[in-house]
């Protein structure tokens, strides 16, 4: 007897009234946000009462979107770095500030920080020559000592109040007593103060927090500092606003009696937002194809945690609202986000359709999204989840026959020695799912 093997359902996918479309992860666009420079003009400081809080310095900004923020603050609009009378005319000396500008990137966590002279930082009698002092002053007996590199008993610093309870908690720079090569950005060790500048107002190195540091003194061609200071955000624990308030001091101890110069207006505050914000909505899938179509309502008191990846601790929890929205305002870290769909509602398929703002990204058997990585001042909306009345109720009929009879009953169908049997296998979804990847075998044969 020769035999014919037919297998109508191999490896193939048996449709239930929908299409199944594998979502191709690989397709999810990242938000991409361009940088924006944003120059705040500050109110007069030398006539400002801070008393008066209508009178303070206008230094006070929200940075609302992850872009490119830049804050100048100006010092006195006169020249306040003093120069002794009998000096002569036409110098301009070093240590007089003439601003301070802050630019935050959201997006790295990184405050690039520039502070500017009217002159070259580092000269104090104003040649041009930050390491030599100039024969005319000796001329006129204001004798003193130009230092190169920033040393001797030059020092220029920032320091910032970052939790605005009144006290500095960073400094960064060079105090008396070293050079350029020690420029550093360290704790401020307490009972210092806003005009820190000597070695042990300088507390433990932060390391964490350093990013590009000057390795040379100012010079004409490049008369200011600017250095940056990492993971800005977390130097301190708090909320989510960075406010902060600083001055910048610098001078010399043997500078032919020239004066130092600080920044005045300490009651004006650099506000920068680092909190991001998550979320997105529960909508009810009429159709159940995992996407949120034009229509589809929302679900509201669907209760949602944020949990902390790292930890796997519930951070926040929430209920969805009358269009079944839901926003987390939280500190920029990695989260994953749970539904707990009601009893009457399962959660569908993720990530179908080519729209990552439409398809649901709770995983029905978790109820958890993939991790989402919020940066500072980021946002990511589009973390929804679909839920459905839709019961899945998976089956499926095999039904084997022999030269087109069935032969499911004994004693079967009888055939002549020689002649030529052909089984057929016909597989039938009879559930009301799709069913992937079916395959049929026959242990007798």
């Amino acid at each position: 007897m020769k035999s014919k093997l037919m297998l109508l359902a191999a490896g193939v996918a048996l449709a239930a009234g929908a299409i199944v479309v594998q979502h191709d992860r690989g397709d999810q666009v990242e938000t991409q946000v361009l940088g924006r420079t944003l120059t705040d003009v500050v109110k007069d400081q030398s006539t400002a009462d801070p008393a008066d809080e209508n009178d303070r310095p206008n230094t006070q900004l929200v940075f609302a979107t992850p872009v490119r923020e830049t804050i100048v603050v100006p010092d006195m609009p006169v020249r306040d770095g003093a120069i002794p009378p009998q000096a002569p005319a036409g110098f301009t000396t070093g240590w007089d500030i003439e601003d301070v500008q802050f630019t935050y990137e959201p997006l790295i966590d990184e405050m690039t920080v520039v502070i500017n002279s009217h002159g070259v930082i580092g000269d104090p009698e104003g040649n041009g020559d930050p390491s030599a002092w100039a024969a005319e002053w000796d001329a006129v007996g204001l004798m003193g000592v130009d230092e190169p590199d920033l040393g001797g008993t030059e020092f220029v610093v920032l320091v910032m109040d970052l939790d605005q309870d009144g006290n500095p908690d960073i400094i960064a720079g060079v105090p008396q007593g070293l050079d350029i090569s020690s420029f550093s950005i360290n704790t401020l060790n307490p009972g210092f103060g806003f005009a820190p500048q000597i070695i042990p107002a300088f507390g433990a190195e932060l390391p964490e927090h350093t990013g590009v540091i000057p390795t040379s003194a100012p010079t004409a061609d490049s008369p200011d500092l600017t250095f940056t200071i990492r993971n800005f955000s977390t130097i301190i624990d708090g909320d989510d606003m960075l406010d902060f308030g600083f001055n910048a001091f610098m001078g010399s101890g043997s500078d032919g009696n020239v004066g130092e110069d600080n920044m005045t207006g300490l009651g004006s505050l650099l506000d920068v937002s680092v909190s991001a914000t998550l979320g997105d909505r529960v909508f009810l899938d009429e159709n159940n194809n995992g996407v949120s179509d034009a229509g589809e309502p929302g679900v509201a008191g669907v209760t949602v945690n944020l949990r902390d990846n790292t930890t796997d601790s519930i951070v926040e929890t929430t209920m969805t609202g009358a269009n079944g929205e839901y926003l987390f305002t939280v500190a920029p870290r990695d989260y994953v986000v749970e539904f707990i769909p009601p009893t009457n509602l399962s959660l569908v398929a993720p990530f179908q359709g080519n729209d990552p703002a439409t398809d649901s990204n709770a995983d029905p058997a978790t109820g958890r999204s993939d991790v989402v990585t919020l940066s500072p001042g980021g946002e990511d909306l589009t973390i929804d989840a679909g839920v459905s009345s839709f019961v899945p109720e998976p089956g499926i009929l095999i039904e084997k026959a022999t030269n087109g009879e069935d032969a499911d009953t004994a004693p079967g169908i009888e055939l002549v020695v020689g002649e030529e049997a052909t089984f057929t296998f016909v597989v039938t979804n009879t559930g009301n799912v799709d069913l992937t990847n079916v395959s049929v075998t026959d242990d007798i044969l």
